[in-house]
């Protein structure tokens, strides 16, 4: 019988989480954390000068629109230097339809909106230590 939540390949796990860690590396802390979320999974399309191949990542609906707007070249370029820039034919984003937990999605999505606190002033410049 048909499996809707087959096991992920052991090696696309691993290559999610090489993947997660290249983008902390480079300071892509959004792209880094809907990785982390998202299933991953490289997909043989070609034999053709030892094998192409194209990245499938599944995102959870909440930051399907982010993944696409905002990381979509960042998550691209990871994915190429994942499988190599030789044998990489593309990435496809598509919508994460297995249960993501719900506290993972609302910590990212908390994490990418701006908060002010008080010590945060815009455009002030600084204090001169006080006279003594």
């Amino acid at each position: 019988m048909w499996d809707p939540t087959p096991e992920p390949d052991p090696d696309d796990e691993q290559g999610r989480y090489a993947m997660a860690r290249l983008l902390r590396s480079r300071d892509e802390r959004l792209a880094a954390d809907i990785i982390a979320v998202s299933s991953y999974e490289a997909v043989f399309v070609d034999n053709w000068d030892g094998g192409q191949y194209e990245a499938v990542l599944a995102v959870p609906p909440e930051l399907y629109d982010q993944a696409r707007a905002e990381c979509g070249e960042v998550l691209d370029k990871a994915c190429s230097d994942l499988i190599g820039a030789e044998h990489y034919r593309g990435m496809n984003i598509t919508l994460k339809c297995t249960e993501t937990p719900a506290d993972w999605v609302s910590e990212i999505l908390a994490s990418v909106k701006p908060q002010w606190v008080p010590s945060m002033r815009a455009d002030l410049p600084e204090l001169e230590p006080a006279a003594t």
